[in-house]
């Protein structure tokens, strides 16, 4: 067994964690290896990526785990790891679950979009909205298309394309429904938009969804929470699923709702 160990530097300042998992996979017989960001271009793969910190560090390594195909096993360090399966003082029970097998893959849905000739891969949500500095606080005026047809053109303050697991991110706060994270759908939801019509569209993954910025007002594209680029009038992103999950290690009475009921308390 082979396993590959991201850690947030941040997360583990003294290093108490590296010393800790390398102990526990070295005492168990487990091959590793640990890996940085300059090491996200390479495609080495393993049974397991085990990766310690908060939802932002997993965000941050799930293109890596879908290029390479390696599940993700991920150790909480943060205040509330929604991603995360197992918490800081559960790290010698991850590892020996891995090792005996025991360990379910949770499969989530992706998306990817090609901005100036790069792919990029989410798992949350793809966000086009307006940068206050850059769009003199200004409405954008966008376009909103699934397999090229116009579906509803918004005003407002942005668009956000969220996958079933990030309907529990940044659509939650906005007032999106929560997608069960088994189900193969985007949702489309307007941000501050200014008409009284709110219209959440939930359509199969299998489509594509377009955004194009109309009138002269360009605006941010975010994905997973991170600034890519920024958009300007008549360009267009689309928004498909990826080819093959992201997949996730859990625990076998892993239950979406009582974490969801964890994230409510």
């Amino acid at each position: 067994m082979k396993v590959l160990v991201y850690i947030n530097n941040e997360k583990d300042k003294k290093g108490q964690f590296r010393s800790l998992i390398t102990q526990l996979l070295n005492n168990c017989g487990i091959e590793f290896n640990f890996i940085h960001d300059e090491d996200f271009e390479n495609d080495v793969s393993a049974d397991a990526l085990l990766v310690y910190g908060g939802d932002g560090t997993i965000l941050d390594i799930v293109h890596y785990s879908y290029k390479t195909n390696t599940p993700i096993l991920a150790i909480n360090s943060g205040r509330l790891g929604f991603l995360a399966e197992f918490e800081e003082n559960e790290i010698e029970l991850a590892i020996n679950l891995l090792l005996e097998k025991k360990l379910i893959r949770d499969e989530r849905l992706g998306f990817k979009t090609i901005i100036g000739g790069k792919t990029y891969v989410g798992l949350n949500e793809l966000i086009v909205r307006k940068i206050f500095m850059q769009t003199d606080d200004k409405i954008v005026y966008l376009n909103i298309e699934v397999d090229d047809k116009t579906i509803s053109k918004i005003k407002g303050d942005g668009i956000l394309i969220s996958t079933p697991t990030g309907s529990t991110a940044y659509a939650l706060s906005v007032g999106n429904c929560i997608l069960s994270p088994e189900l193969d759908n985007f949702a489309i939801y307007p941000l501050a938009p200014h008409s009284i019509d709110k219209y959440c569209y939930i359509i199969s993954s299998n489509k594509k969804c377009s955004v194009q910025i109309e009138r002269d007002r360009p605006a941010g594209v975010f994905i997973d929470g991170e600034f890519i680029s920024m958009l300007n009038k008549d360009e267009k992103i689309t928004v498909s699923k990826l080819e093959s999950k992201i997949i996730f290690l859990r625990k076998q009475n892993f239950d979406f709702y009582e974490k969801l009921k964890k994230v409510s308390n």
